[in-house]
């Protein structure tokens, strides 16, 4: 969380903008989510961001904002948007309880 709002306050890097996100580099990307430990995962993840690019820009005008304006005032909503329009954020298992 803290390299997320290191980003967003570096007036250099768009990141709620869907079209920077489309063409995200790896060192870039590094850069963003820098730590003292590697990125776990960091391909899966990087390609999450790259995923949720082009759908930012076709469906909400390229803008993170416009995703939350379109849920209103309901989480449910937004939940709604996000694991519709972003496969990535659909993350399901089924799970079976041994009787």
């Amino acid at each position: 969380m803290a390299a997320l709002t290191r980003a967003l306050e570096d007036k250099g890097l768009p990141l709620l903008d869907g079209a920077f996100l489309s063409g995200l580099a790896a060192n870039q990307f590094r850069h963003i989510l820098r730590g003292n430990a590697p990125i776990p995962l960091e391909p899966e993840r990087l390609a999450i961001w790259r995923e949720v690019g082009p759908v930012l820009v076709r469906e909400f005008g390229g803008c993170w904002h416009k995703v939350v304006h379109r849920a209103g005032d309901s989480a449910v909503r937004l939940v709604q948007i996000l694991v519709t329009r972003f496969p990535s954020f659909s993350d399901e298992a089924e799970y079976e309880v041994a009787m």
